[in-house]
């Protein structure tokens, strides 16, 4: 299957992300299924994260760029 990229993000007011929007959706998709996504390899550039101390989350993989980070992304 092909991977998609996320091309937008929706943060709450403490500023994490919350939603993001993937390439040829119309509506924000929410982190908890974002993370069972990137598990599955279906998002272009991320990796998910699993901690026993916080949430699951996204994160970009790095390649030495700030402009492609989830935060920089546009908002939605």
């Amino acid at each position: 299957m092909t991977q998609r990229k996320i091309t937008g993000v929706r943060k709450n007011a403490k500023d994490t992300i919350t939603h993001a929007l993937i390439e040829g959706n119309s509506r924000a998709t929410s982190i908890k299924t974002l993370v069972g996504m990137a598990d599955k390899e279906l998002i272009a550039d991320v990796n998910s994260v699993h901690s026993k101390k916080s949430a699951s989350h996204i994160r970009a993989n790095p390649d030495g760029k700030t402009k492609n980070n989830l935060a920089n992304l546009p908002k939605i």
